[in-house]
């Protein structure tokens, strides 16, 4: 392993726009201690008059008002100050503080990394489950001035992806940030940042002193209402002024990343750096559908000893590995598989917004070659790896709530046995070009297709294209990123920012931007719609020359029912989960919060209810696997309507029985997908099925 040949020199176009944001924070600073000023002077001009109006005639009204003046000056003070004494804290729900003690080889080797980028050694060293890694560090207004000492946060799904060249090269880009004077404004442009936010979204114990001044009413309660008018002036000139920082720094940032990919080349090398920014991106998709499968699992009772064992089984499954492929190779040349289309949302790392991936591998590669290839498994620098990947396993199930009755362990084969026999269970021909990959097609009602429309057809063969697969695959990635846009809209997701389209966007835009997107989507689920009209008219018209039309008209109305099924109980599915939400959200209740939760259960089970008797659960559901919930759905049906008191547990089982048959619903609309996609092979693939 090479030593670095020095310092790495920040480029002329980091230093132009460091110079830039540096102008930009002074214009805020001096704006902000002419906001100070002003509260100042009315500070000084409110106690005088207060003062002098009791002094002048003294009474209980000119104390009352008196107070009330003197107040408005004392409060705004207060108000522009009071971020000085705040503290923002990184905290992770499932974190494992490591030491030398016991991860020495760990501990030695990310010293030395912070060493050798001139970076100060972190104060902490944490591991957290996913696939990430970052520096943070609790920051107050006193961190622009003072030396405040990082702590560094090393996802185990990160560890499972990359050799140790690569997790060598990920944490020395991580110490970049902070490696030399230069770095510091990023610090200088996350606290104004925080404090804009603090000052202008966040409501804190200032807030419910202002209200419970207002709610004293009388003459002093008066004053209340001045305050609050000033105050929100305040905030909106302050979200004004913020926007110099923020439109400098969006350059900079850019800069930023390929500075500290620099430092990391010089460390481990840029091609090492490349190979783990795509495996990081490729394991973090793993780790989404490894979590998304691992909650079916423990749904049904099913707990994984170990989670990272199931992340590898994940990236087997999605690359169509083989099963003698071992852990550490899953992800070998994956610069080969390209993620096409990547969302157009970002809201990690806000403080430093990234260039494109492509980008910075044209950068890195360019850099520092020839480090020697250490390709050892990253969990070689772990004391007991399978103690510390136990641990964290077990952390991250007690965090998902309470464990269902009698559990059994998932073993990670069994696990990918069981992918890929769905997969094949669901597999449509390729002729389809993935067309109905991750959504299920909007049929119309048979009897709503005239002779007319059928023999207007077009030939159902033209209507696949690829380019549609690809234009549907945006539509899909597109409504993730709308959902995500408004759960930061309604503060689902607490993020002060977030990027979409490559510009960055405040909290208060989030509301805009879904509203943009949704329209964007409309159109496009528009034009989705007459496309699955265009291919079902097309194909039942092949069907009618072919000699199959009633197979596939069968096939067609099987789906039909399937889907209307699998729509409704999904919609009573998400009505439960909200209700759920707000029974988290709290340990305590007033008494009319509980009747609103109650009122809200209560609805759930009546729509369930009414579901129940217009469909038969136990089409979708077996006895041999789903005896429970079949009893459950049975006790639901027999009652003639909600229960007159709220039970939380009844409720929660109710609930958990909903969640097993939308997946059993969702099941049987799948394969009734498939069956009349595999009868139009006979005009689609002839060849494909034998006999046609």
């Amino acid at each position: 392993m090479e030593a670095s040949t020095g310092p790495v020199k920040a480029s002329p176009e980091f230093r132009a726009e460091v110079r830039k944001v540096l102008f930009a924070i002074v214009k805020f600073a001096l704006f902000y201690l002419l906001l100070i000023v002003g509260a100042l002077v009315l500070l000084v001009l409110s106690l005088y008059l207060g003062i002098g109006l009791i002094m002048l005639r003294p009474s209980f009204i000119t104390l009352a008002a008196g107070l009330g003046i003197m107040s408005v000056g004392v409060m705004i003070c207060v108000f522009l100050v009071k971020f000085i004494f705040s503290r923002t804290r990184t905290e992770d729900p499932v974190r494992i503080e490591v030491t030398e003690r016991d991860q020495p080889e760990l501990i030695v080797m990310v010293h030395a990394i912070a060493d050798e980028v001139q970076a100060p050694r972190p104060k902490h060293i944490y591991l957290i489950p996913d696939v990430n890694a970052s520096v943070s560090y609790d920051s107050t207004f006193w961190s622009m001035f003072l030396p405040v000492r990082k702590n560094l946060r090393i996802g185990l799904g990160l560890v499972n992806a990359l050799n140790v060249s690569e997790l060598r090269a990920v944490i020395a880009h991580e110490f970049g940030h902070f490696s030399q004077r230069s770095m510091k404004l990023g610090s200088y442009v996350y606290t104004v940042n925080r404090t804009i936010h603090d000052l202008v979204q966040h409501r804190d114990s200032w807030d419910r002193a202002l209200q419970g001044w207002a709610e004293a009413g009388g003459i002093f309660g008066w004053f209340a209402l001045p305050t609050f008018y000033i105050v929100r002036s305040v905030r909106q000139a302050l979200v004004w002024a913020y926007g110099w920082v923020n439109r400098s720094h969006m350059s900079l940032s850019r800069q930023m990343e390929f500075h500290a990919d620099a430092i990391a080349a010089s460390v481990a090398g840029g091609d090492h750096l490349v190979e783990a920014l795509y495996k990081a991106e490729y394991a973090g998709l793993a780790w989404d559908g490894a979590l998304n499968g691992l909650g079916h699992s423990f749904s049904k009772g099913a707990i994984a000893t170990d989670v990272y064992g199931i992340h590898s089984k994940q990236v087997t499954f999605q690359r169509s590995l083989g099963s003698e492929v071992p852990a550490d190779q899953v992800l070998d040349d994956i610069r080969r598989e390209r993620i096409q289309y990547r969302g157009r949302l970002v809201i990690k790392d806000q403080w430093a917004s990234h260039p494109s991936l492509e980008e910075r591998e044209q950068h890195a590669l360019n850099l520092s070659k020839g480090h020697t290839r250490d390709a050892r498994s990253s969990w070689v620098l772990f004391t007991d790896a399978d103690r510390v990947r136990s641990n964290m396993t077990e952390l991250l199930y007690k965090n998902a709530g309470e464990r269902p009755k009698g559990t059994k362990p998932l073993d990670p084969d069994r696990y990918l046995d069981e992918l890929r026999s769905n997969a094949d269970r669901f597999a449509l021909h390729p002729i389809f070009n993935k067309f109905y990959e991750g959504r299920v097609p909007v049929l119309t009602p048979l009897e709503n297709l005239t002779a007319e429309r059928l023999a207007q057809a077009e030939d159902p063969r033209s209507l696949l294209k690829p380019e549609y697969s690809e234009r549907t695959e945006r539509w899909l990635q597109g409504r993730s990123d709308l959902m995500t846009i408004q759960a930061i809209a309604d503060g689902a997701i607490d993020v002060e920012s977030f990027d979409l389209d490559g510009q960055k966007y405040t909290k208060k835009e989030a509301s805009a931007c879904a509203e943009r997107i949704a329209k964007e989507l409309n159109e496009e689920e528009a034009w989705l719609r007459e496309l699955d009209l265009r291919i079902q008219t097309a194909n039942l018209a092949a069907a009618e020359r072919s000699g199959h039309s009633a197979a596939l008209r069968a096939g067609m109305q099987a789906f039909i029912q399937w889907n209307e099924q699998a729509v409704a109980i999904t919609g009573i599915f998400e009505k439960g989960q909200e209700v759920h939400a707000r029974l988290a959200s709290k340990e305590r209740f007033e008494e009319h919060e509980w009747k609103s939760i109650g009122h809200d259960a209560e609805h759930v089970q009546v729509l369930l209810l009414g579901h129940l008797q217009n469909h038969d659960h136990r089409e979708a559901l077996t006895e041999e696997d789903h005896q429970e919930e079949i009893r459950v759905f049975d006790r639901v049906a027999r009652h003639s309507g909600a229960p007159s008191t709220f039970e939380v547990e009844h409720f929660m089982g109710v609930l958990r029985a909903i969640a097993v048959l939308e997946q059993a619903v969702a099941i049987r609309t799948r394969e009734a997908l498939k069956r009349f996609t595999d009868v139009q092979l006979a005009w689609l693939e002839p060849a494909a099925v034998p006999g046609h």
